[in-house]
């Protein structure tokens, strides 16, 4: 009987250890990615543009220059000091092109395309970026 016993609590330890231990790895996988699907571009024709912010940024040296992505400005001019950092862009950029004002479907692929392609590196045709597979 105490062999029985003993056996179920090790069996227990090892799934609880196991919970634990293998648990949030999905999670913690998921929590750095980056879907690109704003509202205002709804119903998309594609999936979601999908990267890993922190890996991405890491990989391209921009670890400090949010700047490059994250801009700030009005009426076409850039403020070259300051960032957008939690701002939507769709705040700024609207879906139809206004005066002085790049749509947001536009400002989306100059920002990443111009970047991949100045680089030589990253996906610059519409399946490097939205993968059917991650609707």
């Amino acid at each position: 009987m105490k062999l029985r016993v003993h056996g179920l609590l090790a069996l227990s330890g090892l799934l609880l250890l196991a919970v634990f231990w293998l648990g949030p790895a999905p999670v913690s996988a998921q929590e750095d990615m980056v879907q690109l699907r704003p509202e205002a571009l709804q119903p998309a024709t594609r999936p979601a543009a999908l990267f890993k912010h922190d890996e991405h940024n890491e990989k391209a040296h921009l670890e400090d220059q949010c700047i490059v992505c994250h801009h700030s400005g009005a009426d076409g001019v850039l403020v070259a000091d300051e960032t957008s950092e939690g701002t939507p862009c769709a705040d700024c950029h609207t879906v139809e092109k206004g005066k002085k004002q790049t749509a947001l479907r536009q400002a989306y692929h100059r920002r990443c395309m111009n970047c991949h392609k100045a680089k030589g590196r990253g996906p610059t045709h519409c399946s490097g970026c939205h993968d059917k597979r991650h609707p």
